[in-house]
């Protein structure tokens, strides 16, 4: 179960859900997550529910010891430990930058004047998020809290969009305004909730929402959610790139709805403009492939410089193992020597696929054809980066990422590291 599903159940279907997996017969590390995502759960009684199944995973290898922590505590020892349970639940976040409703209001007014005269926003966002640059201080001053250090926001889009929004998607007007309710609202799209539990999650914490948005960032996915305009709050759920197993988009008579999924999670971002959906979902995969460029990135070998970061040439069919592609394709069968090596290893289903010792994966590709380890070495990462790009291939063409192939090439690159 997924869990924006989870957190639409009610507190008894909640229980279910949780006591299923204490009596199942295995214990399944998907289902951990779920039970590590209810331990913060705001319910009390889901909470205990959940510690209860939790010690059922006391001897399984990921199993986290959380006795005496506090609720922060836990929350940030698990985002710590599993970077695919980093931001699972949305957040609420609230401004308090010293500034009364009446002033920002008149700052945003003569902001609005001067964008109209100049054809353009002040603003520190970039011209691809413009929109941003047209909302008012409290709302950026959010926006802004929420970025790491260093990090930058590159893309922004309406989601829950209608047509009445085009002027406020063009950045002619602002979203932020007390004379736009009628339009800038969420009204309309209350009887769809049932259909994103992500959003409706974001929805129960705040009074009421009045219009959403996607932002891309260079680390991350981020889903701002605006409660209405005399307060200075809304909910924020972000999603690091590297998380992102499957990209894909659906054109309904509402417009294009884009699904993101992760290992614990499906999230769906509602109803963009045709145009936009297209560009989120071709940004998004870019990203996820850069991030898995950035995660599995290698270093040199000995005698020559390998790029990982370089452009994909290699048509990869989704429902062909990469790592199979290139021993098909190779004529080399020093390579395909490689590529088997790299096959069994990366598709053992125990821990041992994590454990690898350099010098001994060296031995085993230098007793193969070559007469030394440079020449091992080489050869040795002449198929991991066929090997990798390939995958990566597969990736962009839509095949879902495999976090088994990617924690093992992590894996390698540590303990070349360590070399």
């Amino acid at each position: 179960m997924k869990f924006a599903s989870f957190d639409s159940l009610n507190q008894s279907n909640k229980k279910t859900a949780l006591l299923s997996i204490k009596d199942s017969p295995t214990k399944k590390k998907e289902d951990f997550f779920l039970t590590l995502h209810a331990l913060l759960d705001p319910d009390s009684q889901v909470k205990l529910t959940a510690k209860l199944v939790y010690a059922a995973f006391q001897n399984e290898e990921y199993y986290l010891d959380l006795k005496g922590l506090s609720q922060e505590e836990i929350q940030k020892k698990v985002e710590e430990e599993f970077k695919e349970l980093q931001g699972a639940r949305p957040i609420l976040i609230e401004w308090d930058g010293g500034i009364d409703q009446p002033v920002m209001a008149k700052n945003l007014q003569n902001r609005l004047r001067k964008a109209e005269v100049s054809g353009e926003w002040d603003g520190s966002f970039p011209q691809s998020a413009q929109i941003l640059n047209s909302l008012r201080e409290d709302t950026q001053g959010m926006i802004k809290s929420q970025l790491h250090a260093g990090e930058e926001t590159k893309h922004s889009f309406i989601a829950c969009y209608h047509e009445g929004l085009k002027p406020f998607r063009d950045a002619h007007r602002t979203l932020d305004s007390t004379t736009t309710v009628s339009v800038v609202n969420l009204s309309h799209f209350h009887f769809e909730l049932p259909e994103f539990p992500n959003i409706q999650a974001m929805f129960s914490l705040l009074e009421r929402p009045i219009y959403l948005l996607v932002l891309l960032t260079t680390e991350r996915l981020i889903i701002f959610l605006r409660d209405q305009i005399r307060t200075s709050r809304a909910s924020v759920q972000a999603i690091p790139f590297s998380q992102m197993k499957r990209v894909s988009s659906v054109q309904t008579q509402r417009g294009v709805t884009v699904e993101i999924e992760t290992d614990g999670d499906l999230f769906k971002i509602p109803n963009l403009l045709s145009q936009d959906g297209t560009d989120l979902d071709r940004l998004l995969r870019e990203q996820s492939i850069s991030a898995i460029e950035a995660d599995e990135k290698m270093p040199q070998p000995a005698r020559e410089s390998r790029e990982l970061n370089k452009e994909m040439n290699l048509e990869a069919p989704k429902e062909v193992p990469p790592t199979l592609i290139i021993a098909e394709q190779t004529q080399s069968p020093v390579i395909e020597k490689n590529i088997e090596i790299l096959e069994e290893r990366i598709g053992a289903q125990d821990s041992s696929a994590e454990k690898i010792s350099l010098p001994e994966m060296v031995e085993e590709v230098k007793a193969t054809a070559y007469s030394d380890s440079n020449e091992a070495m080489e050869g040795m990462f002449k198929a991991l980066d066929d090997a990798l790009n390939s995958y990566k291939a597969a990736v962009r063409l839509g095949a879902p990422r495999s976090a088994l192939i990617e924690r093992w090439f992590t894996a390698f690159v540590n303990e070349i590291k360590k070399s």
